[in-house]
Order: C-alpha cells, then structure tokens, then sequence
C-alpha cells in the first residue's frame, strides 16, 4: 500500500506540476499578447515616420531641382504644418496616444517642431529670392 500511495502522490505531483506549467504558461502568453501590441505599434510608428522623412528628402530633391534649374516651385511646400510630417506631427501631439507617452518620448517628439517649421520657412525664403532675382550672397552684401 505505500508503494501505491507514493505512486500516487508522484502521479498528483506531476499532474499538479503540468497544471501549473500550463497556468504560468498562459499567463507568459497574455503577457506577450498585452506587450505585443505596444512593439507592433511601435515599429508601425517607426516605418510611418520613415515614411514621412523620406517624403522630405524627396522634398528636398524638388527645392534642389528648382535652385538648379529655377523651374516651378509649385510642388514644394513651403508651410510646414501642411506637408504630410506636419499633417503627422499636429494631430499626434494633441492625441491621447501623445499623451500617454513617457516625457522623454514626447520631449523627443517635440522637438521636432522647431527644425521641421525653419527647413519650411528657409524653402519659403530660398523660393521667394530667386523669384525675386535676388540671391542669398546679393542679400548678403
């Protein structure tokens, strides 16, 4: 009968052992599932805000073309809260996504602002001399 009994209790303690193998299992699992979702957002985050760079270089290429070749500058925005970064930039940081970032996230974020408004305005600026016929070196002098 001892034999039987410690059988026994070393089947329960494996069983007991499987069952809480499963539990913590799953609850390893929810957490993962919980978790993955902020590290999905985040890289999608990351790839639109490429995105949005890229769209800016190839801005750049235009305002390069148009120095160049003073073609038409009619593809070049010059307002920054209407390029697509700016369109991003405006509606993320009054969204409650923004807000419920670390203050090191948003700082970073927010300092976005100031460079991305003086590369508009400098295109602005850039624009408006050629167009003028005045160039930055006759400014200058």
């Amino acid at each position: 009968m001892s034999s039987k009994i410690k059988g026994l209790s070393g089947v329960l303690f494996l069983v007991l052992l499987i069952f809480t193998s499963l539990g913590l299992g799953k609850y390893a699992v929810s957490i993962l599932e919980k978790n993955s979702g902020d590290i999905i957002k985040g890289y999608s985050m990351t790839s639109d805000f490429l995105s949005l760079i890229i769209d800016h270089l190839k801005w750049s290429d235009k305002l390069q073309n148009f120095l160049h070749q003073e073609g038409d500058s009619s593809g070049i925005q010059t307002n920054h809260k209407e390029c697509r970064l700016g369109k991003w930039y405006y509606t993320f940081i009054n969204s409650t996504e923004f807000n419920n970032l670390s203050p090191a996230i948003k700082t970073k974020i927010e300092q976005i602002e100031q460079p991305h408004r003086k590369l508009h305005e400098s295109a602005k600026e850039i624009i408006d001399n050629i167009k003028s016929g005045t160039t930055s070196i006759e400014k200058c002098n």
